[in-house]
Order: C-alpha cells, then sequence, then structure tokens
C-alpha cells in the first residue's frame, strides 16, 4: 500500500503538533511576524502606552513603525537561523542569537523613544542602555546553555 506523501511547504502558517519547527517555510515566518504587528500594535502601544500611561498617538507612531520594521526585518533572519540551526544539528545557536538581537534593540527602541517622550527621565537613559546591553545577552547566554544542560 502506497503511503502518503508530505510536502514540508505545504502548511501555511504554523506546523501542526507533532511537526518540526524547523521546517516551517519562509512564508510562515513572515506571516506570523506580520501578525505580530498589530498585536504588539495593540497591546503594548494602544492598551500600555497610550491608555496606561497616557502617551498621546501622535508621540506612539515613530516608535511604532520602528518595531513593525524590526519585526517584519526579523521574519527572514529567523528563517535562515532555524534552517541553519537545523543543518547543524540543531543547536539552536543561531536561533538565540537572532532572538537576543531583536530584544536588545527593542528594547533600545523603547528607551529612546521613551526618554523622547518623558517616560523615562533622561539621567536614566545610560543605565538602562547598558543594564539591557549586559543583561539580555547574559539571559540569552544563560537561557542557551541551560537549555542544553537540561534537555540535551
Amino acid at each position: 500500500m502506497d503511503q502518503p506523501t508530505f510536502n514540508k511547504d505545504d502548511f501555511s502558517v504554523a506546523p501542526a503538533s507533532g511537526e518540526n519547527p524547523h521546517d516551517r517555510s519562509l512564508r510562515s515566518w513572515i506571516i506570523t511576524c506580520a501578525c505580530a504587528v498589530p498585536v504588539w500594535g495593540f497591546t503594548i502601544f494602544w492598551c500600555l502606552f497610550h491608555l496606561g500611561l497616557g502617551i498621546s498617538i501622535g508621540e506612539l507612531v515613530a516608535p511604532f513603525v520602528a518595531i513593525s520594521v524590526l519585526t517584519l526585518l526579523s521574519a527572514p533572519c529567523l528563517y535562515w537561523a532555524t534552517k541553519q540551526d537545523a543543518l547543524r544539528g540543531g543547536n539552536h545557536k543561531r536561533f538565540y542569537f537572532v532572538a537576543a538581537s531583536y530584544t536588545l534593540l527593542a528594547l533600545l527602541i523603547y528607551i529612546h523613544y521613551g526618554a523622547e517622550v518623558g517616560v523615562i527621565p533622561r539621567s536614566r537613559v545610560e543605565l538602562l542602555s547598558v543594564l539591557t546591553l549586559v543583561c539580555i545577552p547574559a539571559f540569552y547566554l544563560g537561557g542557551y546553555f541551560l537549555r542544553k544542560i537540561l534537555f540535551v
């Protein structure tokens, strides 16, 4: 009896349960990141920054565009990282690097625009930037090595 064949590029957005997440297509990563833009826009920019902190919509346009562009540009990077990690035995080094880079850049954008609109005092920008530059790589390195210890 013939076995049905599976073409890994046929699924649309995310793999079904039990499939290897490294088999996600570039289109899948782009759709996922594109869907994240309105979710972040609503939850972070509208609910937290506008409703919670009272920042005007006009002041939120530039940081929203910056975060949206960063998010959309991360899609091909995440695709490349997962593909390369899968080809090299699934060690996830590149994925952790791309995720840490995205987090680091996003936090630096938030710090910059937070100081620009007055939510973060200008005297704290340097301290927060240094803490971000030290802590984010340390947390991702710690997570990478903890995952290796616990799950490999």
